[in-house]
């Protein structure tokens, strides 16, 4: 049996440079486009020009079906490949994205204390996540931490929109953490473990690339988080 693919031809909206490696890409969305939401994974590849054979690499949407744009963040990991085309794309340029699937989906709060870690591109899926919390009902209180960490000693994506949430939200912390070279996480699960005063009542979000995510989900582990109130989202 052969399975298929169905990709469907959209345009570039607006490109918005988060930092020296990391862009975020808006994407119209297509007619007949079935529903989605953060954390859904689609295939995206080049619809024209000099790079459209090449196959096509997975990315999670960031942004929320009433934004009316499909939201993408992503680094530059090879500039010869679909993130270095993406890096260089124009306005109006012709992308092909897949329907939504599989990928996580954020989980309504059963307990009191959320924390969401977003490393590098992957602060803007972790954006995604804090947005749709703030889209549940009113009597939703739980507290929610947002560590937005990144090795680049210049910024943090998605600063400036950061602040502004800071600001609008009620019960959210955002805590900015530049770090450089490698990431380190005893330091990142300390400034976990601080606002972790009941572990088997905290739910972490952990988004980003695969060895520091799987590195602080065994430190989330050792606090005692209970493991189903961990989820996330490692990428290459």
């Amino acid at each position: 049996m052969v399975i298929t693919t169905q990709f469907y031809t959209t345009r570039v909206s607006n490109i918005v440079e988060q930092t020296a490696c990391i862009r975020t890409l808006f994407l119209e969305i297509p007619y007949s486009y079935p529903r989605f939401s953060p954390g859904q994974v689609i295939q995206v590849k080049l619809a024209e020009g000099e790079y459209h054979d090449l196959p096509p690499k997975s990315y999670c949407i960031c942004s929320l079906m009433a934004d009316n744009v499909i939201e993408i963040c992503f680094d530059l990991v090879n500039i010869k490949g679909v993130s270095g085309a993406l890096y260089h794309a124009h306005p109006q340029q012709k992308i092909s994205i897949s329907a939504p699937f599989d990928g996580l989906s954020f989980e309504p709060p059963k307990e009191k204390i959320i924390n969401m870690v977003g490393f590098g591109s992957g602060i803007g899926l972790i954006r995604g996540f804090m947005r749709e919390f703030y889209q549940l009902p009113a009597n939703w209180s739980a507290a929610l931490h947002f560590y937005a960490i990144n090795r680049d000693e210049t910024s943090i994506p998605y600063q400036f929109d950061l602040a502004l949430a800071a600001e609008r939200y009620p019960h959210l912390e955002i805590y900015p953490v530049m770090q450089t070279h490698e990431y380190d996480i005893d330091d990142i699960s300390d400034r976990v473990s601080s606002h972790t005063l009941y572990p088997t009542k905290s739910q972490v979000y952990i988004v980003g690339p695969r060895q520091p995510v799987r590195e602080l989900r065994r430190h989330c582990l050792n606090m005692s988080i209970l493991p189903e109130n961990i989820f996330q989202v490692a990428f290459d």
